[in-house]
């Protein structure tokens, strides 16, 4: 008898286990789900060279260093925020790379290559600004790899949207 009741109020006891777990949220399942339409869809350079021509978005590159705490910051904040991160998108390939990186990078039908400092690609597409290289430092190009914009240093959300706004495709 004492067995037959055990195994019945283990069965209950099983059973109201099962049905409390299957009606709990996942909080971070929805977290997760709710910002995958979050995030940039940042590509490689190899990617952007597999995109057949002529491109139907502008480029947007980002280069950052290592340790770069304003680097950080903007991936934080500006990348984050959901109008950014919309017309980026929408308007743009969008490129995230480490000018101090050691790969090789095929862009525009050209290699460009790493020498002891920085990427031969970074120095390519980005002008210095008073003498100096900034980090991060934002370019954009055009359809046709022209450049047409480059942002030193970290860029606060509004002001940022101010320059995507003023290349992006769909207004």
């Amino acid at each position: 008898m004492k067995k037959t009741l055990f195994i019945i109020i283990t069965i209950l006891i099983s059973l109201n286990i099962y049905g409390q777990n299957k009606n709990q949220i996942d909080f971070k399942a929805v977290i997760k789900s709710n910002n995958i339409n979050n995030n940039i869809k940042w590509i490689s350079f190899e990617d952007l060279s597999k995109i057949k021509t002529p491109l139907k978005k502008k480029i947007l590159i980002f280069f950052e260093k290592p340790n770069c705490p304003y680097c950080q910051e903007m991936k934080e904040t500006t990348f984050k925020n959901k109008e950014v991160v919309s017309v980026i998108n929408k308007n743009f390939y969008a490129i995230k790379f480490n000018y101090w990186s050691d790969e090789n990078v095929f862009f525009n039908n050209k290699t460009y290559k790493s020498p002891n400092n920085f990427h031969e690609i970074f120095t390519y597409l980005v002008t210095p600004t008073k003498g100096n290289y900034y980090s991060p430092t934002t370019v954009i190009l055009d359809e046709n790899y022209n450049k047409i914009q480059q942002q030193p240093g970290k860029v606060e959300t509004g002001q940022f949207m101010k320059i995507l706004k003023r290349f992006a495709i769909s207004r």
